[in-house]
């Protein structure tokens, strides 16, 4: 394996093991201020093997190379770690701009406060995070865990199947493996790229979530949501409303958390919106896919695409378009929903569909129709009540 090389106290060589990728190329710009610093004096290189460090002059900054597993407590002067232990415990002491490079051993560290960043090869690392930062995280191809207590702060985890946990504070999270992610409080964003599934759950936080090479799954807590999806996957958004969710190519499902939420398909594969509590906007207009919108108790607003799309109304009113396509508008028995349907085209090939309805139900609706100047209005017997705006009449042919 490839390694960074940087300069000891010694003058001698220390090598750690690193994969090729950026974590490396990283590692190794760091790994070069630190030899800088070691060669000229500013920074004084110890090594702990398993007995207390060494005493440094008072004001000195350390630069720690850790060669035992530990647990070490570091001093506060320890603003540089360089780790080429098996497997280490390293407790930090909340110095500011701390630099800490591991290899390919398995490092646990508690940041203590402080600030800094931490970039490691190819172990299966635990990084715990309090105070206020901020901290630049990047673990490399091992599976990690990472825990954010506060502050703002970067996490960018590697290729491998990793743990992240959000706090507190307002974080970015570069998602490049397969990542678990649960969002607890603050404001986070969680960029995924490469082929990995990322998994985000939400819990009082405000979330952004974008990319995803590959499908993704983001559910919303009691806060926010903004979702710009582009493999598809399975969204919900958060109970406190106003979320955003554009749900991207591929099969997907995205389901309304709150009042105001914005439901968007964008994809050419079929998408199925469900509308959460309050007034919500499902929007198709920009797919070609036939899709699936279920209105729900609110005043909410369908609105249908390119493709063959099927409405269904809630409990709640509704407007509805259709779109291009044939597309279908169903009504479930029991609902009440009052509903208008702005686009309704026999020419289009569109049908109104009655779920658990009876047989007589279709006659009964175009007995009790009644025509206006705007269209026309039927009335079910569960008191359901249809407009066709801007259309003169109904036939059986304009059911199915």
């Amino acid at each position: 394996m490839p390694g960074v090389t940087l300069t000891g106290g010694a003058g001698e060589t220390i090598t750690l093991p690193f994969p090729p990728g950026p974590n490396a190329v990283l590692a190794q710009v760091l790994a070069d201020q630190l030899s800088t610093e070691v060669k000229n004096g500013s920074l004084k290189a110890v090594d702990y093997t398993g007995l207390p460090l060494p005493p440094v002059p008072p004001g000195t900054d350390e630069e720690v190379i850790i060669k035992a597993n530990g647990p070490l407590f570091l001093p506060k002067s320890a603003t540089a770690v360089v780790d080429t232990a098996h497997s280490s415990l390293l407790f930090g002491g909340g110095a500011p701009d701390e630099t800490v490079l591991s290899g390919s051993g398995n490092l646990t560290f508690f940041t203590n406060g402080g600030s800094g960043i931490i970039v490691t090869g190819a172990g299966n690392n635990t990084i715990v995070q309090t105070g206020s930062g901020p901290w630049d995280i990047n673990t490399g191809t091992g599976s990690d865990r990472i825990f954010i207590y506060g502050g703002t702060n970067t996490i960018s985890a590697g290729k491998g199947h990793n743990a992240i946990l959000l706090g507190g504070g307002n974080n970015f999270v570069n998602a490049t493996g397969n990542d678990r992610i649960e969002a607890v409080t603050g404001s986070d964003t969680i960029a995924a790229s490469g082929d990995g599934r990322v998994q985000v759950q939400g819990l009082k936080a405000n979330i952004t979530f974008i990319g995803g090479d590959q499908a993704a799954t983001v559910l919303g807590g009691m806060g926010s949501e903004t979702v710009f999806a582009t493999a598809g996957g399975y969204f919900r958004g958060g109970t406190a409303g106003n979320n955003l969710i554009y749900g991207g190519d591929g099969p997907t499902t995205i389901v309304g958390g709150g009042n105001g939420d914005q439901l968007y398909a964008t994809g050419d594969d079929r998408t199925k919106i469900i509308a959460g509590v309050g007034n919500e906007t499902l929007d198709a207009t920009l797919s070609t896919g036939n899709n699936k919108l279920y209105a729900g108790s609110g005043k909410d607003l369908l609105a249908g695409g390119f493709g063959n799309d099927t409405l269904t109304a809630g409990t709640g009113s509704a407007t509805m378009q259709g779109g291009a396509g044939s597309d279908v508008f169903r009504f479930i028995k029991g609902d009440m929903a009052h509903v208008t349907i702005v686009d309704f085209s026999s020419l289009d090939g569109d049908k109104v569909q009655l779920t658990g309805y009876g047989r007589n139900e279709v006659n009964y609706a175009l007995q009790h129709a009644q025509v206006g100047a705007t269209g026309v209005t039927i009335t079910l017997t569960d008191d359901t009540k249809i407009t066709f705006a801007n259309v003169t009449g109904l036939s059986k042919t304009s059911f199915t």
